[in-house]
């Protein structure tokens, strides 16, 4: 048990697909999502729990849902050009792809044709990874 926390100490994000390979057991990493250690975010996707940084939601989505952007109403308080905290991340996704089913946070996917998808991405780099968002002027 102390190794996998120190895998997740070291990782941050962990598939399980990657757990496995890494040699280790699906009871014991169930304990530890049991005792909030660590999080489960989609359906073989954990992240460490104590992640402390401000973006942790954007991250998760982009952990997620690789070919996502976060879009409107996220991507408007992100900007700090509203003053609506929104319940749920706003994501846009390439028309053609299906939506992931998530645990955590709740998401609310957008479906955008690729001549409006790929303009005015922003890649925003954490201590944990990055994510993309669309940038304040696409966002307005």
């Amino acid at each position: 048990m102390e190794k996998l926390k120190k895998y997740f100490k070291r990782n941050s994000y962990a598939s399980m697909k990657e757990l496995k390979k890494s040699g280790f057991q699906t009871r014991d990493i169930r304990a530890l999502v049991q005792s909030r250690y660590i999080d489960k975010i989609k359906p073989g996707l954990y992240k460490l729990s104590e992640i402390n940084i401000s973006e942790s939601s954007y991250m998760d989505v982009s952990k997620s849902v690789p070919n996502g952007v976060i879009c409107l109403i996220s991507a408007l308080e992100y900007h700090s050009l509203s003053t609506i905290n929104p319940w749920q991340v706003h994501v846009a996704i390439p028309h053609s792809q299906k939506k992931v089913k998530m645990i955590y946070p709740p998401v609310q996917f957008y479906y955008f044709r690729e001549r409006f998808y790929d303009i005015g991405i922003d890649v925003i780099k954490t201590e944990v990874g990055s994510f993309k968002i669309y940038d304040a002027e696409k966002t307005i």
